[in-house]
C-alpha cells in the first residue's frame, strides 16, 4: 500500500459548534492532506455525493504532516492543531488558530474536558469551572476498577439536568479488545455512575483506539469509529448500534487508506 502517494481525505464531520444553533447542511467538511505536508479544505455535497475542493492550501507541516490528519475544524473559521510547528498559509478572510493543550483534552459544545494527571477531572465552559473525580467502579476481567483510571473518550454535558456523561475506554485481556462505559456525574453533588456500553463494537483495539478524532459526540449520543464501521452510542441508554460501514463511506468518498479516516472529537455533527 503506497501511504502519502496521493492527496488523503480525512473526514472532519460537520461542527458541533453551529449543528446545535443552525438547520442541517447539504455538505460536510472535509480536509485534504497532502504528502508535502499542505492542508485543502473541501466539502462533501451529500446531494451529488461529490467533493468540491473549496480553496487554496490553508495549514503546511512538513516536519510532521501526519499531525494534520488531528486538526479539529468547525466548518466555518475556527481550527485546533494538534502541532505547534504547523504553518497557517494564506487565508481569504479571519480565521481564529488555537492548539490543543493536551492529549487529554476533549471538545464538547463551548465545554472542554481535561482529564488531570492524578485522574481528576477539569470541565470548563466560558468563565466556569468544575472540578470532579469519578469514584464510580466497574468490574474488568474480574477486577474491581476504579473509573477514573479508565481511558477518556469523549464526553457530552446535558444542562437541563446538570450531568456530564463521560464516555471511557479499557482494554480487556478476557476477550482481548477494548471495552467502552458511560460514567455519568451530577454537576450539583459530585456522585458518579458508571455502566459498560451494550452491544459494545468488538472491532476496537489498540491499534485504532477510540479516542481522539476517532469519536465524536452530539446531542447526548457517542459516535465511534473503528476499522470496519461507525456505531452510535446513547448516553441515557448506554446502547450501542452501527450506523455506517466503513467500507460504504470510502467508496463514497473516494478514500483509500483507512489509517488515515478519522472522525473530529469536538466540533462535529454525522450525516
Amino acid at each position: 500500500m503506497k501511504k502519502w502517494k496521493m492527496w488523503v481525505l480525512t473526514i472532519v464531520l460537520l461542527s458541533m459548534l453551529c449543528a446545535c444553533r443552525s438547520a442541517p447542511r447539504a455538505f460536510i467538511p472535509l480536509m485534504k492532506v497532502s504528502n508535502l505536508g499542505e492542508c485543502r479544505l473541501c466539502k462533501w455535497d451529500t446531494e451529488k455525493s461529490k467533493i468540491v475542493d473549496i480553496g487554496r492550501p490553508l495549514f503546511e507541516n512538513s516536519e510532521d504532516p501526519h499531525s494534520l490528519l488531528y486538526t479539529l475544524w468547525d466548518g466555518h473559521d475556527w481550527f485546533i492543531l494538534s502541532d505547534d510547528r504547523t504553518r497557517v498559509l494564506e487565508t481569504n478572510g479571519p480565521v481564529s488558530v488555537d492548539l490543543r493543550k493536551s492529549n487529554r483534552q476533549v471538545f464538547y459544545e463551548d465545554y472542554t474536558l481535561l482529564k488531570e494527571d492524578d485522574n481528576s477531572f477539569v470541565l470548563q465552559v466560558r468563565d466556569q469551572e468544575y472540578r470532579f473525580r469519578v469514584e464510580a467502579n466497574v468490574s474488568i476481567d474480574g477486577e474491581c476498577v476504579r473509573g477514573e483510571r479508565l481511558g477518556l473518550s469523549g464526553f457530552c454535558v446535558d444542562e437541563a439536568a446538570q450531568t456530564v456523561s463521560i464516555l471511557l475506554n479499557a482494554f480487556s485481556f478476557e476477550l482481548n479488545r477494548i471495552n467502552l462505559y458511560i460514567c455519568q456525574v451530577s454537576l450539583a453533588d459530585g456522585v458518579s455512575r458508571i455502566q459498560e456500553v451494550k452491544n459494545c463494537p468488538t472491532t476496537l483495539s489498540p491499534a485504532f483506539p477510540p479516542i481522539g478524532t476517532n469519536v465524536l459526540a452530539i446531542h447526548g449520543e457517542f459516535h465511534v469509529l473503528s476499522n470496519t464501521q461507525i456505531s452510535r452510542i446513547s448516553a441515557d441508554t448506554c446502547e450501542a448500534e452501527s450506523v455506517f460501514e466503513v467500507l460504504t463511506l470510502r467508496e463514497l468518498t473516494t478514500l483509500c487508506y483507512q489509517e488515515n479516516t478519522r472522525l473530529s472529537d469536538d466540533k462535529t455533527r454525522i450525516l
